[in-house]
């Protein structure tokens, strides 16, 4: 089963973007990957659970309704957070590293 990946960014293209990720997901039987970047200041401190890296209120809201649009859809959804220094090469490494097919990023 491929991935297709979906990067947390504003919410209303986030939502357009899962409802595209899930119709493809769907009919070609792969599943979503929502991908919740989290931005690090100091390169020494990547990967290191320094911090809160919990969501949000909002955006524990906003995981819920992609979960819920992913469910209609009757595809797997996966949240897979990742810490970054430069988004663009963050958006590039996760979609090697998780085998993706198809990316929606917003950069």
């Amino acid at each position: 089963m491929y991935s297709i990946m979906v990067q947390m960014a504003e919410e209303r293209w986030t939502m357009q973007a899962m409802h595209l990720a899930c119709a493809l997901a769907r009919n070609t039987g792969g599943k979503v990957v929502l991908l919740r970047l989290i931005p690090v200041r100091n390169p020494g401190l990547l990967g290191a659970s320094v911090g809160d890296l919990s969501p949000t209120e909002q955006e524990y809201k906003r995981i819920k309704e992609y979960a819920a649009t992913a469910e209609d859809y009757d595809v797997q959804l996966i949240l897979q957070p990742m810490q970054y220094l430069n988004l663009l090469e963050a958006v590039v490494d996760a979609a090697e590293e998780l085998d993706t097919v198809v990316v929606f990023a917003q950069v």
